[in-house]
């Protein structure tokens, strides 16, 4: 858990910011309701953002074998719907079809939920998704689209687009 997470929550509210969101880092080493259940406990009472599920092509975070893979995501997708959260995906067409084994891998369950996807194309909209598109998902909810960029004289690390 990152301690500084309930910190920058509370400010992000200060400061009059609607939306905030969580990230799991996925490591199929930890039971899904395990991971939902520290997550839950952790997160303050107000919060009602997403927890998005980070699906990254890094060996060191799947040891399940690759066929094993959707069902450990569509049970951590319902442990954390039965802790009261609300989850969603986050990956990229590399890493999904490095972790998953093929672009197309999905699941009802998980195509369900809302994806955020990442191409970093300088776009802010959805028109690649047809070729960067992954998993059962028809359609994504935000896109991370640049890497940085200064608003305001202060760095934004990562830029999203985001459709309700």
């Amino acid at each position: 858990m990152n301690q500084n997470f309930l910190k920058s929550f509370l400010a992000s509210k200060a400061a009059n910011i609607k939306n905030v969101d969580a990230l799991i880092r996925v490591n199929d080493a930890f039971a899904p309701e395990d991971v939902c259940n520290t997550v839950a406990h952790a997160l303050p009472e107000q919060f009602n953002g997403n927890v998005w599920f980070e699906v990254l092509g890094k060996p060191e975070r799947w040891s399940l074998p690759v066929n094993d893979r959707i069902h450990y995501l569509e049970n951590l997708t319902k442990a954390c719907k039965d802790h009261g959260l609300k989850p969603g995906m986050f990956s990229n067409r590399y890493d999904w079809t490095f972790t998953m084994g093929c672009r197309e891998k999905g699941s009802d369950i998980l195509g369900a939920i809302p994806l955020w996807y990442l191409n970093q194309d300088g776009k802010a909209n959805f028109d690649d998704f047809g070729s960067m598109g992954f998993g059962s998902w028809e359609k994504p909810q935000m896109k991370n689209y640049q890497l940085s960029t200064y608003i305001c004289n202060y760095m934004i690390w990562n830029v999203n687009f985001y459709s309700a």
